[in-house]
């Protein structure tokens, strides 16, 4: 049920069953089901299938069908550099674990000639060997029984075994195989053997440069390259439209400024207009009043003149306040101008701090990968130096049980040398007893035949 399922996924979308979307809904490639790596890429959960280096399965939707809706999204490129983001921080991870993968398997490669010498025939050459050294075996004890029958057939036993000894001796160099070192991919940290040309059970560099697992970790490595490119490239287009945007918003300040001047300009104009009507009206009322007094005339052109002098006066006052208002502004222009300048000098600041934090980042990383290689060297030295201090520990128990074994030995032997020494004089005692007695019956005997002796005379 379950494939089925996944099946009509991949085929006609997440969404099948639900109702007709409106147009400003998320398309069917941005659900989360989707696997957003086969969309811009590929994903590589499903290449390896070794038990160390397997990946997790991945569960969601990989559809060819989804893809193409993709590329022919009208916001393709906006999804694209969302996803490829996202994709490049993946293969970044399984990046770091193929490295720190590499430097466990350098400690563990073999040196040159590890395992000895090994023998690797052929199936049809294997029972023929076989049945030499059997008719060599054969031939040297024919020749050991006929040493001292006859000197021609030991002699001709003998040709016959060194021939079948030679034969031997020419297929073992033929097809015996020393090891000759073990080395480790940079790319994909597997374990090949050194110059095995010779030998068709060793996996050698050309054989393993064909494999899957090396073409997949390649084709990982190259992305990674290919990615970190583009968001060099995404960065760089990024900085240029802010920049742009600066530098569409800078003149639009001079040209609101320009405006304001244009707006003070008609309005000290307007005012000069309304001050020529004001003198005009008062060379009227001048006109109309030159039928009164001389003296009349002479108070009133000197109240115009001290009027004309007090417009004159607030003339020029408004006209400075106009200048000192116009300098007050463009000095605002010009502080918001340096604070512009500076604001950008600090976003220029944070920018090269955040790329001097990126390095850092990535020196820090170097630096745990040394630390992660040193600290496997540190526990690889650590296990040999258990093994040694087990090892000495170890001799030490035999050399004790020895010095043991030894003591019981020498008590053993002096105890056995007690025990016979009792048993020769055990044995010494018994043949003294004989000798008394032999010495006795001997007497006895000396006595009835003297006795005898006696009696007959």
């Amino acid at each position: 049920m379950d494939e089925a399922r996944a099946m009509l996924d991949a085929l006609m979308g997440p969404s099948r069953n639900l109702a007709a979307k409106a147009d400003d809904d998320k398309p069917d490639f941005d659900d989360d089901k989707v696997c957003k790596n086969h969309l811009v890429g590929f994903c590589p959960h499903d290449w390896f299938t070794q038990s160390k280096r397997k990946m997790p399965v991945c569960s969601k939707i990989h559809s060819d069908l989804l893809r193409e809706k993709f590329e022919a999204h009208p916001d393709a490129a906006k999804y694209q550099q969302e996803y490829e983001r996202q994709f490049l921080r993946h293969l970044q991870r399984i990046e770091s674990e193929g490295d720190s993968y590499i430097g466990r398997e350098r400690i563990k490669c073999r040196p040159k000639g590890a395992g000895g010498i090994v023998l690797q025939m052929p199936p049809e050459l294997q029972d023929k060997f076989a049945d030499m050294q059997i008719d060599h075996a054969r031939l040297v004890k024919e020749a050991e029984a006929n040493a001292d029958a006859s000197f021609t057939r030991r002699e001709e036993f003998t040709r016959q075994a060194v021939a079948v000894q030679e034969q031997i001796e020419s297929l073992k160099n033929r097809y015996a195989f020393e090891f000759p070192g073990e080395e480790v991919c940079g790319v994909c940290g597997v374990r090949y053997a050194l110059q095995a040309k010779d030998n068709p059970e060793w996996h050698d560099m050309a054989s393993h440069l064909n494999g899957k697992t090396h073409k997949g970790w390649l084709e990982i490595r190259q992305k990674v390259k290919d990615l970190r490119e583009k968001e060099r490239e995404w960065d760089k287009q990024k900085m240029q439209e802010e920049e742009s945007k600066r530098s569409l918003s800078k003149p639009r300040k001079k040209g609101r400024s320009s405006s304001r001047n244009r707006f003070k300009v008609r309005s000290g104009s307007r005012k000069k207009d309304k001050d020529r009507g004001k003198s005009r009206s008062r060379s009227k009322a001048k006109e109309k009043g030159k039928g009164k007094d001389h003296s009349r005339s002479r108070d009133k052109a000197k109240g115009k003149d001290r009027s004309h002098s007090r417009n004159k006066k607030a003339r020029s006052r408004s006209r400075n306040k106009e200048r000192k208002r116009d300098r007050s502004r463009s000095r605002d222009l010009e502080k918001g101008k340096e604070k512009e300048k500076e604001k950008d000098k600090e976003k220029e600041k944070d920018r090269s701090r955040s790329r001097a934090k990126e390095k850092s980042k990535g020196k820090d990383r170097s630096r745990s990968r040394d630390r992660e290689k040193a600290k496997g060297k540190d526990r690889s030295r650590s296990r040999g130096k258990d093994k040694e201090k087990e090892k000495e520990k170890d001799n030490k128990k035999d050399r004790s049980r020895s010095k043991g074994k030894g003591k019981d030995r020498s008590q053993s032997r002096q105890k056995t040398k007690e025990k016979q020494k009792e048993k020769e004089k055990e044995r010494s005692r018994s043949r003294e007893k004989a000798k008394d007695k032999a010495k006795v019956s001997q007497e006895k005997k000396k006595s009835k035949k003297v006795s005898n002796s006696s009696s007959s005379s």
